[in-house]
């Protein structure tokens, strides 16, 4: 799979530097969710001063709001990975159980 995002749009440094410590589930500090929210908060500014419609802007604010509510803005970026996993836990599938405890079931 890295081999193939890597080849595409996808590719990066961003995914190059990720991928080893999203796999081992490694979301310790180095660029922290909290920073997230104040960038969306930015991206959702620009987007009404220039009138333009952001779809996926508002969800993306929402799953970083919940991680926040959790306790872990601290945490790095990739803990939104935590909070995918809980939401659809599938224990047949290698490293579905990564989720752990601090996020809340959706109710």
């Amino acid at each position: 799979m890295w081999s193939l995002l890597a080849g595409g749009y996808a590719g990066s440094n961003l995914l190059s530097s990720r991928k080893d410590r999203l796999v081992a589930g490694d979301d310790s500090p180095s660029g922290a969710a909290a920073y997230m929210v104040k960038d969306l908060g930015f991206a959702a500014d620009v987007a009404a001063s220039t009138h333009t419609t952001t779809a996926l802007l508002p969800a993306l604010r929402a799953v970083f709001d919940e991680i926040l509510t959790a306790g872990l803005g601290d945490r790095d970026i990739s803990v939104t990975r935590r909070l995918t996993a809980r939401r659809h836990p599938t224990p047949a599938t290698p490293g579905a159980d990564y989720a752990e405890n601090g996020i809340p079931d959706r109710p």
